[in-house]
């Protein structure tokens, strides 16, 4: 669809604007260049002609339905452009300073439409922002708005480098100006406070993405770590949209809120994220190391640091859905956030590992995260529309999705089992809807079934069972040892016939030793590399571990392959299941 078409139904005007490319290789040496190369070369869409667009004189091209795209899904989650009613406002005084950041919205709202092709209003957001079209002291917070904006729909449209570059070029840009300085609000404000208030929230919304794309990327510390900032935090959303601005309160009041009178001014919503965040941030400062003392620091802490904020949280605050069954979408930020974070930093520690890192509290971890994970799943089916979310909401899914299946794997059965892959299931359906719009969601979608057929060995390892026999096994023995009571020592001789296989399982939380006697047998454990152990070579299944793979492996594919099994296990585990019992079978699809 050319771009004309996009603006058919306002009334065309016999001026037209001309937007062209710029092609220079002369650079002015009165222009400013950054620390950093910020530009948007790197970009696989191009501008390579010139696009006249229909324009009603003398406002900048602006098209209504793609705003309202813009503030029905994108703004509720990234709240610091302008009010729609007051954007509007200022579109007649033809600003020339607002047309990068209009592009930007326009280009969002597009790709919520299934009518309007994104590419073309692309071109003119990377023609708008190139290098040869914004010099130093043109930069303003309309400009510093738009690259934040659009670093973030560029980031989800799987363009992650690009997205990473624009982001930096948005902090860079902010501080350049003195964004984060309190000042600068009412320098720039125009003495109209829903203004300043506009250019706080946009130092804000910088600092809550930069926290947000250190989670997807698990880079620490945050980028605006070391920044000095004094900027107001924002209002609530409504005071916002209404123009009925309060004075502002301090980040350094926040920090101090546990000590200070009630005076009867509330922190709004937006606060409260940004201050957990804040939080986050300390916590997160050393970076991501893996071994067990630092990531268990790392745990403590930031369990302190979440349980102050909920206990601080007012009365008002703790429930997410508000008055009229609206969601409040900065509280629904930071509880997703919080839980992300939680599954994130104690899955390390749980029996849910997926790294090297030991310890001796892994079930009061392995709790955590499963508590997370369920907190996480209740909180994303509140929400009323799943499109009007951050779209970083995608990591969040995805990671702890990954989580929960491993805990399928390892921990759950029966009941819960089931009731886990429904869960699963629902997070999966939100990736592909979102896949719709973002096609980083959509590529995270397929990712995330890679790793589940991996996890659940999907593929290989469960239609082993419907294709090969299963092994045998006969009791040799069972003694229950005076010094560990309650427990059983049981012994197995387990016979693998020709071609057989077992598929992936555990062992009812039984320790379990093994000795080779004929033949050769293929054993997987957790996420160890395959094994074969022959006549007289013999391993060890600590309890909880999962048994991926075992084979017959004999040279000879008519002979069979036996080992003694030796277990200790809770006596009850025999007396409710009986011996066969003692081999638990993952449950694939509940």
């Amino acid at each position: 669809m050319p771009v004309r078409e996009i603006t058919s139904r306002r009334t065309p005007s016999k001026e037209a604007w001309s937007i062209e490319r710029r092609h220079s290789d002369q650079s002015s040496s009165d222009n400013v260049t950054p620390a950093h190369d910020f530009s948007l070369r790197g970009s696989t869409r191009r501008l390579d002609e010139t696009i006249n667009v229909e324009l009603e004189a003398p406002k900048p091209w602006i098209e209504d339905d793609l705003l309202d795209l813009y503030y029905s899904f994108f703004h509720v989650a990234h709240p610091c452009a302008l009010p729609c009613s007051f954007l509007k406002q200022r579109l007649d005084f033809n600003l020339p300073e607002l047309r990068p950041v209009l592009l930007v919205m326009q280009y969002i709202g597009s790709l919520y439409s299934s009518s309007i092709p994104s590419p073309p209003l692309e071109a003119l957001v990377i023609d708008a922002l190139g290098e040869n079209q914004i010099t130093a002291t043109q930069s303003n917070g309309y400009l510093v708005q738009a690259l934040i904006l659009y670093s973030v729909a560029v980031y989800w449209c799987d363009d992650i480098d690009r997205g990473l570059k624009l982001l930096d070029q948005a902090i860079f840009t902010a501080v350049d100006i003195g964004m984060n300085r309190q000042d600068f609000a009412t320098e720039h404000g125009s003495g109209d406070p829903v203004l300043q208030e506009c250019w706080r929230r946009t130092w804000w919304t910088i600092y809550v993405v930069d926290a947000h794309i250190a989670g997807s990327t698990h880079k620490y510390p945050f980028k605006a770590h070391n920044i000095v900032v004094s900027v107001d935090l924002p209002c609530e959303e409504q005071q916002y949209e209404s123009g009925e601005i309060p004075g502002p309160r301090s980040l350094s009041e926040y920090n101090m809120r546990e000590f200070l009178e009630n005076d009867g001014r509330d922190f709004s919503s937006f606060a409260h994220l940004i201050g957990l965040i804040h939080s986050l941030d300390v916590v997160l400062a050393n970076g991501h190391h893996f071994d067990s003392e630092s990531t268990a620091v790392r745990a403590v802490n930031l369990d302190a640091s979440v349980m102050g904020w909920r206990s601080l949280l007012p009365r008002n605050k703790e429930r997410l859905v508000q008055s009229k069954d609206t969601l409040d979408e900065q509280l629904f930020r930071a509880n997703m956030l919080i839980n992300t974070y939680i599954v994130d930093v104690h899955r390390p520690l749980s029996n849910l590992a997926y790294c090297d890192v030991e310890s001796v509290a892994r079930l009061t971890h392995t709790t955590t995260v499963l508590q997370g994970i369920d907190d996480f799943n209740e909180q994303l089916t509140l929400s009323g529309s799943l499109k009007a979310h951050t779209p970083f909401v995608i990591c969040m899914i995805a990671n702890t999705t990954i989580a929960h299946l491993s805990a399928c794997k390892h921990i759950l059965r029966d009941q819960a089992l089931k009731l886990a892959r429904e869960k699963i299931r629902l997070n999966m359906g939100v990736l592909k809807a979102l896949g719709d719009i973002w096609p980083l969601a959509e590529r995270t979608y397929r990712e995330v079934g890679v790793i589940a057929r991996e996890i659940l060995c999907l593929d290989v390892q469960q239609q082993l069972s419907k294709r090969r026999p299963r092994e045998t096994f006969k009791l040799l023995s069972h003694h229950h040892p005076p010094n560990i009571p309650g427990k059983s020592l049981v012994t197995l001789l387990v016979t693998l016939p020709p071609g057989a296989a077992t598929p992936p399982h555990t062992h009812a939380g039984a320790a379990v030793t093994a000795l080779m006697i004929r033949g050769a047998s293929l054993n997987q454990m957790n996420t160890e590399k395959p094994k074969v152990y022959h006549e007289g070579e013999t391993w060890y299944e600590a309890p909880g571990c999962h048994h991926v793979r075992s084979e017959n492996v004999c040279e000879d594919p008519n002979e069979s392959a036996s080992f003694y099994a030796m277990l200790i296990v809770d006596d009850k585990v025999i007396e409710e299941n009986g011996y066969e019992g003692l081999v638990v079978l993952d449950a694939v699809d509940a």
